[in-house]
């Protein structure tokens, strides 16, 4: 997996946060899931993987 390939995944969030912070200023980004408890495990475990296999061995 490449880094553009995770970058895919987290692309939205990070345009959120910097709508909130840069944009609109008003320090409310719009996340989702909405708080970390309510991200599934499989998406950790998922994420996690192809973070690993980034690490040059």
């Amino acid at each position: 997996m490449s880094v553009n390939g995770i970058s895919k995944q987290f692309s939205h969030e990070f345009c959120e946060g910097v709508r909130a912070r840069l944009v609109d200023k008003d320090l409310a980004p719009k996340w989702d899931p909405p708080a970390l408890e309510y991200v599934s495990r499989t998406w950790w475990t998922r994420t996690l993987h192809l973070l690993a296999s980034l690490i040059p061995s």
